[in-house]
């Protein structure tokens, strides 16, 4: 009866098999996981701010910058992005990205160039950048309203693409920030206030990659996302 009773004590319940089981499952969402342009969209409609404020529509509606290999057009379904992408990258010469806000003319970037050892070429190519940036993004500025509440930017990069090419983007839109709240800085230098210069600046963000994996299919349907964004 006694070595009954110590038996029951020393019982132990092994959960490490269920806990095996919890991690397989939360990996396989993971990895099958997909989000989609439209979801973005589905925003709450919040009240204005006050009298003369633009639409909440108008303010929440994302401004997508998409970065893709040059020589690339709209209309192609996953497939033949696909295909197109395979014949870019089986070259010694990597493929050249071009950038785009929503549906305007696309810019070629000179990666050869932002990768120059001479500070002169990489500059001047850099500043190219940042002009076709500002000339962009002032189109879509919603007049009267705060830095805060202009639209949000997103910038989307191909992921087999360097990510160079995302970063220097990147750069050039907070660069664009920086040059329109100037205007709030020099309001706050004149009440001799110490303001960060970015701290009006509306928010711009670099989008996670649509790849779950690196197959022929995955990276498809990437560039098919990538080259919808309006």
């Amino acid at each position: 009866m006694e070595d009954h009773e110590a038996k029951q004590v020393e019982g132990k319940l092994d959960l490490v098999p269920m806990i095996d089981c919890i991690m397989l499952l939360l990996l396989f969402f993971i990895l099958t996981t997909s989000f989609h342009p439209d979801e973005l969209s589905l925003s709450a409609l919040l009240p204005n701010q006050g009298p003369g404020a633009p639409p909440v529509q108008d303010r929440e509606r994302p401004i997508s910058i998409g970065i893709y290999p040059a020589g690339l057009t709209t209309g192609a379904d996953e497939s033949q992005y696909a295909s197109e992408w395979n014949r870019m990258s089986s070259g010694d010469i990597p493929p050249q990205a071009a950038v785009r806000i929503g549906r305007n003319q696309p810019l070629i970037i000179d990666g050869r160039a932002l990768s120059s050892p001479d500070a002169a070429i990489s500059g001047a190519e850099l500043q190219r950048i940042g002009d076709w940036m500002s000339t962009q993004l002032v189109g879509f500025e919603v007049s009267g309203a705060a830095r805060k509440l202009q639209p949000q930017v997103e910038v989307h990069c191909f992921s087999g693409l360097e990510w160079k090419h995302a970063l220097v983007v990147y750069d050039a839109v907070r660069a664009f920030e920086r040059e329109r709240s100037g205007v709030v800085q020099a309001a706050a230098d004149a009440r001799h206030e110490l303001r960060d210069d970015l701290q009006e600046a509306r928010e711009v963000t670099l989008a996670a990659p649509r790849m779950r994996h690196a197959s022929r299919h995955g990276l498809g349907a990437e560039l098919a996302d990538i080259m919808n964004l309006h």
